[in-house]
C-alpha cells in the first residue's frame, strides 16, 4: 500500500513534535485519570483501541479502522479513512468537554484541544483522517 505524502508528512511532524534532539529530555511523569464516568454506547477508550499509552479517559467511536498509529508515552496518533472525519469531529465535539478537555480550535472539520497534560488536535485531508494527543509539560 503507497502511503499517501499526506501521511507522510503528518506521520513526519508528529515524529518531530516528539522530540529530535541530540540530547533526550526526560518524559514527564504521565498523569493518571479516573475511568471515564460513562462512554457513550458507540465510544471506546485508548487501551479498547488496542493503545498502551495516552490518557485513558479518553475514547473515540467504536470500531474505527485505524491505518496507522503511534503509541509512544509522550505522544498517540491514529490515521483513518476520511470517510471518518465527520463521525470522529462530531463525536469530539460532543464528548471533549466531559473527558475534561477545552476545545480552543474548530474549522472544517478540524479540531484543537488541550486538557492540563495533553495538547490534541483532529484534522483532515487527502482521503485521510488523524488525531494527536502530545503530553505536555504545563
Amino acid at each position: 500500500m503507497k502511503l499517501p505524502r499526506f501521511l507522510v508528512l503528518l506521520v513526519s511532524i508528529v515524529l518531530l513534535a516528539s522530540g529530535c534532539s541530540a540530547q533526550r529530555p526526560q518524559t514527564p511523569p504521565i498523569p493518571s485519570y479516573p475511568p471515564p464516568q460513562s462512554i457513550p454506547y458507540n465510544g471506546a477508550t485508548l487501551a479498547e483501541l488496542g493503545y498502551k499509552n495516552g490518557p485513558a479517559n479518553f475514547h473515540l467511536p467504536a470500531n474505527l479502522q485505524i491505518l496507522e498509529r503511534v503509541d509512544q508515552p509522550n505522544v498517540v496518533t491514529l490515521i483513518t479513512e476520511g470517510s471518518d472525519a465527520e463521525l470522529i469531529a462530531n463525536y469530539l465535539r460532543a464528548n471533549l468537554a466531559e473527558m475534561g478537555y477545552q476545545i480552543i480550535g474548530d474549522k472544517d472539520n478540524s479540531l484543537v484541544f488541550k486538557d492540563d497534560h495533553y495538547d490534541g488536535a483532529f484534522t483532515v485531508g487527502n482521503g485521510i483522517a488523524g488525531l494527536t494527543l502530545r503530553l505536555v509539560e504545563r
